[in-house]
C-alpha cells in the first residue's frame, strides 16, 4: 500500500465509535504492518477505571482498519495484543495480497464515514423483527454475540438499572468534572469531544419511553428558549405537548470472557453491528452508564439472565438524522516513519 492508501486507511479508523468520543488511540505504520496502540492520556478514570471502554473503543478503530483494507482489494490479518510486555499493544494489522473484497465488506466500508450517534428522541417506527435477528447473526463469531431484549419486563428492568447508575454516578463530583472534560461548544473548532449541538434539544423534547441517554449536563438546567421563538410564550391554558413516543429497541452485546482480548474483540463486533444499522438506516445510541457501574453492570446480567458478560448497551430505531462528531486529524494520531 502507498501513502496515501495507508492514510485513507488509519482515516476510516478514526472514525470508529470511543467512549465520549475520546478516541484514545495511536497508530504506527511500518510497510505493510499497522500497530495499533492505546492512548492513556485520553482515558476516563473515573467512568473507565479498567480500561474497558477504551479497548472496546480501540477494538472498533482496528475493525474499521481491517474493513478499510479489505475494501482497498487487499487480505490482511489481526492479531489481538501481540505484545505480551507491552499492554498499550493493542493490535496489529499485517497486510497481505490482493484479495477482492466480499460485497458485505464493500457496504461496510461504504458506511463508516456515514455512521454516528444519535442521542435524540427516535419515532415510533420499531426495528423489524427480521432485521433484528440478521443482526444477530451477524454479531455471533469468536466469542461475542447479540441478545435481543424481549418484552416490556426486560426493557423495564433494564430502564431502572440505567438510571440507578446514573443517579449513582451523577453523585461523584470527580464524574461530573470528567464529563465536563470531554463537552465542546459548537463552532469551537473542536476534534474529540461531545459536541453541545449534538445533545441539543433532547432534555426539552424528553423522550417518549423510559430509557434515558446519559445526561451529559448533570445539575444544570435545560435552557430555555430565546424570546420571540414558539416555545418561549407558552400558553399557561393550554397542556404541554408530551414527548414523541418512540419504541426503540434494545440490545446487549456480550463476550464469553472479560479480558482485554475479549473487550477488542467486543469493540470489532460493536463496529460491525452500527456499520450494519447505518447501511439499514437504523439509528443508534449507547446506554453504558448501567456497564458503567460494577453492581448494576452485574445486576442487569441477573435480572436479563445473561450468559456471558455484557460490554455494551444499545437502543435502536428511527432517528432524525444528524452528523458524525469531529475527529483528529491522521496526522494527530499517525506515528513513526510511515506518518509523513
Amino acid at each position: 500500500m502507498d501513502a496515501a492508501d495507508r492514510a485513507r486507511v488509519v482515516d476510516l479508523a478514526t472514525r470508529a465509535p470511543s467512549i465520549h468520543n475520546t478516541q484514545p488511540w495511536r497508530f504506527r505504520w511500518d510497510g505493510d504492518v499497522l500497530d495499533v496502540y492505546a492512548d492513556r492520556t485520553r482515558a476516563l478514570p473515573v467512568l473507565d477505571p479498567s480500561g474497558r471502554q477504551l479497548h472496546i473503543s480501540c477494538g472498533g478503530a482496528l475493525e474499521n482498519a481491517r474493513l478499510a483494507v479489505r475494501a482497498a482489494g487487499r487480505a490482511c490479518t489481526v492479531e489481538l495484543m501481540p505484545s505480551p510486555g507491552d499492554a498499550d499493544h493493542l493490535g496489529r494489522l499485517t497486510v497481505q495480497g490482493e484479495q477482492a473484497p466480499t460485497t458485505r465488506e464493500s457496504e461496510l466500508a461504504e458506511a463508516i464515514p456515514l455512521r454516528h450517534t444519535d442521542r435524540r428522541p427516535f419515532d415510533a417506527r420499531q426495528v423489524p423483527a427480521e432485521l433484528l435477528e440478521r443482526l444477530r447473526r451477524d454479531a455471533e463469531h469468536d466469542g461475542v454475540w447479540l441478545r435481543v431484549l424481549q418484552g416490556e419486563e426486560e426493557t423495564a428492568t433494564t430502564a431502572v438499572l440505567i438510571d440507578a447508575a446514573e443517579h449513582f454516578e451523577q453523585q461523584d463530583e470527580r464524574y461530573a468534572e470528567e464529563l465536563a472534560r470531554w463537552r465542546r461548544q459548537q463552532g469551537g473548532g473542536a476534534v474529540d469531544g461531545v459536541p453541545l449541538d449534538a445533545l441539543e434539544g433532547i432534555r426539552e423534547q424528553g423522550v417518549g419511553s423510559a430509557l434515558h441517554v446519559r445526561d451529559f449536563l448533570p445539575g444544570e438546567p435545560s435552557t430555555p428558549a430565546a424570546p420571540g421563538t414558539p416555545d418561549s410564550d407558552p400558553d399557561p391554558d393550554t397542556d404541554p405537548e408530551p414527548p414523541r413516543v418512540e419504541r426503540p429497541q434494545v440490545v446487549v452485546l456480550e463476550t464469553r470472557e472479560d479480558t482485554q482480548a475479549a473487550w477488542l474483540r467486543a469493540g470489532a463486533a460493536l463496529s460491525q453491528l452500527l456499520l450494519a444499522c447505518t447501511v439499514e438506516q437504523v439509528s443508534a445510541s449507547p446506554l453504558t452508564q448501567v456497564l458503567d457501574v460494577p453492581s448494576t453492570r452485574e445486576a442487569l446480567r441477573a435480572e436479563l439472565g445473561l450468559i456471558g458478560r455484557p460490554q455494551m448497551l444499545l437502543r435502536l430505531g428511527y432517528g432524525s438524522g444528524g452528523t458524525a462528531s469531529p475527529r483528529r486529524s491522521v496526522e494527530d494520531v499517525l506515528e513513526g516513519p510511515s506518518s509523513g
